[in-house]
């Protein structure tokens, strides 16, 4: 059995904050497949509705290909320093441990939706030794 999960966005950047990825993945509309859809190796599988009338659409016939990866250019945030990034995703599941820490991790992106941030409860520490 291999196990496959929708994921579900809002196209719109600026309507995310009313449809949060929980509710997204709340919905169990008629006809679709459920988010978690476990299929056995090999197995045919087929449209449920029509979503391109020529080429794809109910009762196609389709494979499914995945492949095993995962993720190979991470690096620190210390080594981060002095880089231009267009899109960079944050960890901090574990809090910064050193004063400016944050806001070099925070400033390598020059727009602030191109930046996306990890943390366990929502918030983490920003270290600041007094002047």
């Amino acid at each position: 059995m291999v196990t496959y999960r929708s994921f579900d966005t809002v196209v719109e950047a600026d309507e995310a904050v009313n449809y949060p990825t929980e509710f997204l993945n709340s919905i169990d509309l008629p006809g679709m497949p459920p988010r978690v859809l476990q299929l056995k190796i090999g197995v045919p599988i087929i449209m449920l509705q029509n979503m391109n009338q020529l080429k794809l659409c109910n009762g196609t016939r389709l494979a499914r290909l995945q492949f095993p990866v995962r993720l190979a250019f991470v690096f620190t945030i210390n080594k981060a320093q002095g880089l231009s990034l267009e899109l960079c995703g944050l960890d901090l599941e574990t809090d910064c441990f050193s004063h400016g820490q944050l806001y070099v991790a925070c400033s390598r992106v020059g727009k602030p939706d191109s930046l996306y941030i990890y943390t366990e409860n929502g918030t983490t520490k920003n270290i600041v030794y007094p002047q």
